[in-house]
This record gives C-alpha cells, structure tokens and sequence, in this order.
C-alpha cells in the first residue's frame, strides 16, 4: 500500500533586488531620434543601410564604414565611427526598382 503524505507549500514572500536587474534609466523624450538614421534630403524617407566595409584607421585600429542610402535611390551618406557624412545626391535614380513607385 503506499501512502500519500501531504508536501507544504512553498511561498515567497519578498524577492531580492539580484532576482531582478534594476529597470533602465528614463531616457529624454529626443534621445530615441538620436538612434534613427537621417532622412533622404529629397523625399524624407529614412536611409537604410546597403553595405558595410570595416578596415583600418592611421593609428591601426579597426575602423568600420557603413554605406546608408535612400529607398528610392534619391541620395547616399557614409557612417564612420557613428557619425554621419554629407550626402551625395544622385541626379537619376533608378528607372528598373520594381516595387519602390519608380517608373520609366
């Protein structure tokens, strides 16, 4: 025969601070624009990034350049070391995108 023999339950009463890590500081209502990438000068869409080459600067250290452009092909920027470049606007965009609204 066997017995069944009741278990206590097990309640938590208080948790300890290193159950949880602290929640992020609040960020300035700007600080989430800080992170977006900038606007085509032309249309006012956001770049997106197209390719990335990494490299070295004159003191030897690894050096990242990202090309950025604008979805409709109206203009491009270079990000090195997090900043952005002046862009190069582009006199024609391209006529054979299919799906981006531009036509010949």
């Amino acid at each position: 025969m066997v017995e069944i023999v009741p278990v206590p339950r097990i309640i938590v009463v208080a948790q300890s601070k290193m159950d949880h890590p602290a929640p992020p500081a609040p960020r300035d209502h700007a600080a989430p624009e800080d992170d977006r990438p900038p606007t085509c000068p032309v249309c006012a869409r956001r770049l997106a990034i197209i390719g990335m080459r990494s490299g070295r600067d004159e003191a030897g250290g690894r050096v990242r350049r990202q090309l950025w452009g604008c979805p409709s092909g109206h203009a491009t920027t270079f990000r090195t070391a997090g900043v952005f470049g002046p862009f190069d606007i582009l006199i024609d965009p391209p006529v054979d995108v299919p799906g981006h609204g531009v036509t010949a």
